[in-house]
């Protein structure tokens, strides 16, 4: 089976408020990057949480999801990174990383970073939008025990470097990621014009 992670537990200093809680087209972005990660060929979604991690909760819909809690999320990005590790089955063959903060994240690309893994039995995928690499980001079992090793607030980029050919090309342009409010503006701007979001295929998977 394959997995994803979506991290979701940080305290959003940059934003200056709780980002993940502010709703596009009537959904808070944390639930559009959930919903991402179900519209693809995941089996299972784990949701990491942290800051204010029960008012979050609260705002979710129910749905084919798992949420924890990461009680060491202070201490960086890495903490919660292991956290939804440690929560997957056994006959888990790669997790899916997704960020809370970046919604609209193709099923394709990440159906894509499926296929790369099963075919070439490479650890490590993640794809690349218009030549900017973004998530999410896959990665085999064979790699997590170098993924226990990290500290701090440090995510996959250290490991990626081990993995220059990992780089999948995705004809389209990358999923916005929300770290300020102009960024979220932007967003609600974008997805306000647009009528087929990336995530259209969620409803029929619900």
């Amino acid at each position: 089976m394959i997995a994803a992670i979506v991290l979701a537990a940080g305290r959003s200093q940059r934003f200056g408020a709780p980002k993940l809680m502010e709703e596009v087209l009537g959904r808070p972005l944390l639930q559009w990057a959930i919903d991402s990660a179900l519209a693809s060929n995941v089996d299972q979604v784990v949701v990491v949480l942290g800051h204010r991690s029960a008012e979050l909760r609260a705002r979710l819909r129910r749905g084919r999801f798992r949420v924890i809690h990461n009680p060491k999320f202070e201490e960086g990005l890495s903490t919660s990174l292991k956290a939804g590790l440690e929560v997957l089955p056994p006959d888990c063959e790669a997790a899916c990383v997704f960020l809370g903060d970046t919604p609209f994240v193709p099923w394709s690309a990440t159906n894509e970073v499926i296929h790369q893994f099963r075919s070439t039995g490479m650890p490590v995928w993640r794809p690349c939008y218009r030549n900017v690499p973004g998530h999410p980001v896959l990665v085999g079992r064979d790699v997590w025990p170098l993924i226990v090793d990290l500290k701090g607030d440090v995510g996959l980029r250290t490991l990626l470097l081990n993995y220059p050919d990992s780089l999948i090309s995705m004809n389209m342009d990358p999923p916005r990621d929300v770290d300020t409010i102009d960024d979220l503006e932007h967003l609600r701007r974008e997805v306000g014009q647009s009528p087929a979001l990336p995530t259209s295929r969620i409803n029929s998977r619900d």
